[in-house]
């Protein structure tokens, strides 16, 4: 009598059930006498199987695990990269503070040196408005000192008032 195959319960291509008693559907055999070389074959692809998902796996994972990596390298950079940017800006920002209060500084000091040239230009403006007044008054009075000689005859005296008039 020629040996028949076992027949298997469950489902097959590696998806599988239980049983009631918990034992795997694709386990579960109908024939008293197992067929061992069909198990054994079963019992390959499913090692060939796992290796497969496994290397699968293995390769996905190694390549997520780079892409991991590369991530971190960047992200480790970019931290690195902001440092530097926040480190640049206090700086910058201490560099701006010192540069307004010298600005301040100036410009105060500018306002005051415009004050003091104001001040210093009105007393000139009045010093020479003086001076001119000064020497109008002068000059006014010593034309008519001449006019007075003119009219008198007295023409010595008309001549020497009159260099002593050119000569100032």
């Amino acid at each position: 009598a020629a040996m028949a195959a076992p027949k298997w319960t469950g489902t097959s291509g590696g998806t599988t059930g239980e049983t009631g008693a918990g034992i795997p559907s694709v386990l579960v055999l109908t024939d008293e006498r197992p067929d061992i070389d069909a198990l054994n074959w079963k019992v390959h692809k499913v090692h060939t199987d796992m290796d497969f998902v496994r290397s699968s796996m293995g390769s996905e994972l190694s390549k997520i695990c780079q892409g991991l990596q590369d991530a971190r390298v960047t992200v480790d950079n970019h931290e690195t990269e902001l440092a530097q940017l926040w480190r640049a800006s206090r700086t910058s920002e201490a560099e701006l503070r010192e540069l307004n209060v010298l600005v301040e500084k100036v410009g105060s000091r500018l306002h005051d040196m415009l004050s003091e040239a104001r001040a210093e230009t009105g007393r000139l403006q009045d010093g020479i408005s003086k001076g001119l007044d000064d020497s109008r008054s002068v000059l006014e009075g010593r034309v008519q000192e001449l006019k007075n000689l003119v009219c008198a005859g007295d023409l010595e005296q008309g001549k020497a008032t009159k260099q002593a008039l050119l000569e100032t």
